[in-house]
């Protein structure tokens, strides 16, 4: 019964059935497999893009898939940010000595 389920919504929901023929394990007849073979990376994002069809509990968030080239610039992402911040810090460090320094050449000057 919940391979019929899985199936159906998977097709419903419009993902070939090719593809839900592949994530259930079926064989495809001796031709279709000589000829064609399945990514199985493609199938996983195509199956993830097609999860909330068969997804009973509707509190479980929509997955993201992150690639590892993803990961990295977010990583990086993190690291300029933090960069970015220490330089603002320095930059209002600067502008108070600018303060300062004006404050004490306009003292010397009327002095």
């Amino acid at each position: 019964m919940l391979r019929k389920f899985h199936a159906s919504a998977l097709y419903n929901d419009g993902m070939s059935l090719d593809k839900v023929n592949d994530l259930q394990g079926k064989a495809k007849n001796k031709t279709d497999a000589a000829y064609f073979m399945t990514n199985p990376d493609d199938l996983k994002y195509e199956y993830i893009q097609h999860l909330p069809a068969v997804t009973i509990n509707t509190d479980v968030e929509k997955l993201s898939i992150k690639s590892p080239q993803f990961i990295q610039m977010e990583m990086e992402n993190e690291a300029l940010k933090s960069e970015v911040g220490s330089m603002r810090n320095e930059i209002e460090e600067v502008r108070g000595l600018k303060k300062e320094l004006i404050g004490i050449i306009n003292k010397v000057s009327e002095g």
